[in-house]
């Protein structure tokens, strides 16, 4: 796939002035998640500076279920296998969830009021392939009086991004993206708005074949995109995406997959549609459950986790293609995605396995 240099059209929304902080407010939890889908939706990449549409906007209706779809990285915290919702899940089932009172649909977050419509993460995704959903949690300007248009930007990167905090990730080479939009929302208060959208493989986005923790993805929270000219008009108001953990980490016995580093960068020091190092990278190891945190985002792909041949079928041969792997050291058998292959990736593809897709 032809990559294009970008740094990314942003501007700044005009309500509300760029404050710097020097430290992130204090970290809460919110349990209490809406769902919303989009209205509508639109394959991007960039050119020239500029992000340019690779697909007309396409209506949202649902697009049917979930069968056979696999995980592709996991920093949301949903099921994976048959029968799953894609609900925020698992908040209840970490091994350190107690010690922190959270509950299933429990996700991080910097209060009410924080500020941060810009970010960049870097991501170790299980496999590459087409990109068939996305699951995202995010804070809505924090007042429920208000409402204004909603778009959410998913843009997938080849490029690592600095984890020195010397290179501001602004000019990462992107290799598609996906925008979301929510039309008119009103702004959360009392809880997180996440959703649950498939039917993106129609848009033809892919998650590039990059497992060693050299990826990363741009996301964007915005309330309007200028075709003509390819820029994102940022939040104007408070809001952020929620935070949660890998699904390499996690523990929760949901089958989520992927990894990524603390290292993140946020436009927060001042929001100014840039991305500045040293100044706005931080280390997001802040010793919650589960840790590090990283941005509450995942995206699955049609298939099956345990069809190991790629066959179409779940049967003994994909059995034995695993273990033949995994007793090589065979990255392949990375089941997890988080770098290693270990008893983790055996233990992971054996429960999946026995539930099947």
């Amino acid at each position: 796939m032809k990559k294009n240099c970008m740094k990314l059209a942003l501007v700044a929304g005009c309500a509300m002035s760029a404050v710097a902080m020097a430290d992130k407010p204090q970290l809460q939890t919110n349990g209490n998640g809406i769902k919303v889908d989009p209205v509508r939706m639109c394959s991007v990449k960039s050119v020239n500076g500029k992000l340019q549409m690779t697909s007309d906007w396409v209506a949202y209706n649902s697009f049917g279920g979930r069968s056979g779809e696999s995980c592709l990285f996991d920093m949301f915290g949903r099921a994976w296998g048959p029968g799953s919702t894609g609900f925020p899940a698992g908040g209840d089932t970490m091994p350190c969830s107690a010690g922190f009172g959270l509950g299933a649909t429990s996700r991080w977050y910097f209060g009410g009021t924080y500020y941060n419509p810009y970010m960049v993460d870097d991501m170790t995704a299980w496999n590459s392939g087409t990109i068939e959903s996305i699951g995202a949690g995010w804070w809505w300007l924090n007042d429920a009086s208000l409402t204004t248009q909603c778009l959410l930007a998913f843009l997938i990167s080849e490029d690592a991004q600095d984890n020195t905090c010397t290179t501001s990730p602004d000019t990462n080479i992107v290799s598609g993206g996906v925008i979301l939009d929510f039309g008119q929302l009103a702004g959360t208060a009392g809880g997180y708005y996440f959703t649950d959208a498939t039917g993106i493989s129609t848009l033809g986005v892919t998650m590039p074949a990059v497992q060693d923790g050299a990826a990363s993805h741009a996301l964007v929270i915005a309330e309007a995109f200028d075709t003509t000219t390819g820029i994102l008009t940022l939040s104007a108001g408070p809001t952020q995406f929620m935070l949660w953990g890998a699904g390499a980490i996690r523990n929760d016995g949901l089958n989520g997959c992927g990894d990524q580093t603390s290292i993140g960068y946020d436009d927060d020091n001042p929001t100014d549609a840039a991305l500045d190092a040293p100044g706005e990278c931080y280390d997001n190891a802040f010793g919650v459950c589960p840790d590090p945190l990283g941005k509450a985002v995942a995206y699955g792909a049609i298939g099956c986790q345990v069809d190991f041949d790629g066959n179409g079928f779940v049967n003994g041969d994909d059995f034995d293609a695993f273990v033949a792997a995994f007793e090589a050291g065979d990255i392949s058998a990375d089941f997890d995605g988080n770098g290693f292959v270990n008893g983790d990736d055996f233990d992971a593809f054996v429960a999946l396995f026995e539930i099947g897709c």
